[in-house]
């Protein structure tokens, strides 16, 4: 049985993997931003409990993990909606934190918790190959994706770290305030037509932890219909 920490993980995408990876038999450790929702993991054997709005705070908690894990999956993200000329400075700066400073210590502190083979997943954003309204967005995700690159080497070959870049993915809380007619009309750009699922990415997320993936380290991985080729 592989155990797996996983923030983000009571909606949407994070969710979906946590139950997918707990339908294999697999053990998740949560990270949760409220010691409440521990409810929601009655069988965890640990939990996290940390807001990734104080990265000292993420970075403390999880190296106060007692169990080695097998993989640790950074789904945790905040938009806001806003171009980097409406924003208010504390508006970046809490987008910084959360995206991109609070993974940043995630990474840090779980290195010593990860077991031989073990992997990190941080999920990114199309956003960052081509832009958003949400300008401190695409840029946190595009930091994501240099942190992955320039770890890869130094986590290897014990360990190995991917990013995931989906695209608009349905049934999270990113498009959960969206038009249904805006969404059609955008999905209707996309060469496949149609939008991720939680689940799909949940599948691709199980086939990079494989040892079928056994090879891919430093890279991200793009989910988003076509939408972004590169």
């Amino acid at each position: 049985m592989r155990t797996h920490l996983i923030s983000g993980v009571t909606s949407g995408i994070g969710r979906a993997i946590a139950e997918q990876l707990r339908a294999e038999g697999d053990a998740v450790i949560p990270v949760l931003r409220d010691a409440r929702q521990r409810e929601l993991f009655p069988d965890a054997p640990e939990a996290v409990v940390c807001d990734f709005e104080d990265p000292a705070a993420v970075g403390a908690a999880v190296a106060a993990l007692v169990m080695p894990v097998d993989s640790f999956i950074n789904c945790a993200g905040i938009m806001i909606s806003k171009t980097l000329f409406e924003a208010p400075f504390g508006e970046l700066c809490r987008m910084v934190d959360v995206n991109l400073l609070s993974a940043m210590a995630a990474v840090a502190a779980v290195r010593p918790k990860l077991k031989d083979d073990g992997v990190i997943i941080l999920l990114s954003s199309q956003s960052a190959f081509k832009g958003s309204y949400d300008d401190a967005y695409a840029i946190t995700k595009g930091a994501i994706h240099a942190m992955v690159k320039t770890l890869a080497p130094k986590l290897a070959p014990r360990h190995r770290i991917i990013a995931l870049a989906p695209g608009v993915t349905v049934g999270t809380r990113m498009t959960q305030d969206r038009a249904a007619d805006d969404l059609e009309r955008y999905c209707k750009t996309i060469p496949l037509q149609r939008f991720a699922t939680p689940a799909e990415l949940a599948g691709c997320v199980r086939f990079l932890l494989s040892q079928d993936a056994a090879s891919m380290t430093g890279c991200t991985v793009d989910v988003n219909g076509g939408n972004v080729l590169r």
